[in-house]
């Protein structure tokens, strides 16, 4: 008895002595997470990353994390799969986000825009956005049969924006260019879906 007692003590010794030293861990991780030059470099390596997975540029100058609270992406870049501008945002605040490829739908609970380009463009005879491509690249789906792609539905629990210009240039439609400022605005419960215009070919 008095055995089993000793081996329950030092079991739960070790266990103490793994949790301290995980919370020292978690506490340095996230003092060196609020330097700048750590920052940067987390930017750098986050552009590289995304750039080889995409197959277009993605350049973000730094990345900001915070423990339990938003990432925040500041100066940041990101072509289409022909290399045109699609994004750019002086700051980025995302929250928890999921992509769900089998359903088409993006999940996001918090998006913040603050000074941002949005350029939403379709190639003539291409039914899906350059966005749609940038999306699925990502998930890993294949958009090439655009007979039986569905459109992608983006979900967001909070959309803030605060100087955003968007634009919207189809090919299959003989227009020029819209395109739209929006002032800062905040959105609850938040529901969009990249539908395809009836009649696009």
């Amino acid at each position: 008895m008095k055995k089993a007692a000793r081996i329950l003590k030092r079991i739960l010794r070790y266990a103490f002595r793994a949790v301290l030293v995980l919370l020292v861990l978690v506490f340095v991780a996230s003092l060196l997470l609020l330097l700048p030059s750590v920052q940067t470099k987390l930017g750098h390596w986050a552009s590289d990353l995304a750039t080889e997975r995409l197959g277009a540029e993605v350049r973000i100058e730094r990345i900001e994390i915070r423990p339990f609270s938003l990432v925040k992406l500041h100066g940041l870049y990101i072509e289409d799969l022909l290399g045109d501008t699609l994004i750019t945002a002086r700051e980025l605040r995302l929250g928890t986000w999921r992509v769900h490829p089998r359903t088409h739908r993006v999940h996001v609970r918090s998006l913040d825009l603050v000074n941002a380009r949005f350029r939403l463009n379709t190639v003539k005879g291409d039914r899906n956005s350059n966005l749609e491509h940038v999306i699925a690249k990502l998930s890993g789906v294949d958009v090439e049969d655009t007979t039986t792609t569905p459109g992608w539905t983006i979900d967001c629990g909070k959309f803030n924006v605060k100087n955003l210009h968007f634009s919207f240039n189809s090919g299959n439609y003989d227009h020029d260019t819209t395109a739209n400022r929006f002032q800062p605005h905040r959105y609850t419960g938040c529901h969009r879906g990249w539908k395809r215009p009836q009649g696009c070919r």
